[in-house]
């Protein structure tokens, strides 16, 4: 049986507006969340997470969702 090989995402976010600065620490903290940057355009912030299970992944995606005045997110897998 094959491993099941470990996710790997971009994490983009989208925040209420002016409200995403305290996120940002707070997301530097979850210690599967290899980078965080703010950023400019569409997205307000953006994540690389590195779980090893899709199990866990979806943990943590789910603890990026609930985080204050996160309106929406889209993942994106990279290999």
């Amino acid at each position: 049986m094959a491993k099941e090989s470990q996710p790997h995402a971009f994490v983009m976010i989208c925040c209420e507006s002016g409200n995403h600065k305290g996120n940002l620490e707070t997301l530097k903290s979850i210690p599967e969340v290899q980078e965080v940057h703010a950023v400019y355009g569409v997205f307000d912030e953006m994540a690389r997470v590195k779980t090893e299970t899709m199990e866990e992944f979806k943990k943590i995606n789910a603890r990026i969702r609930a985080l204050p005045n996160i309106r929406s997110t889209i993942t994106m897998f990279i290999e």
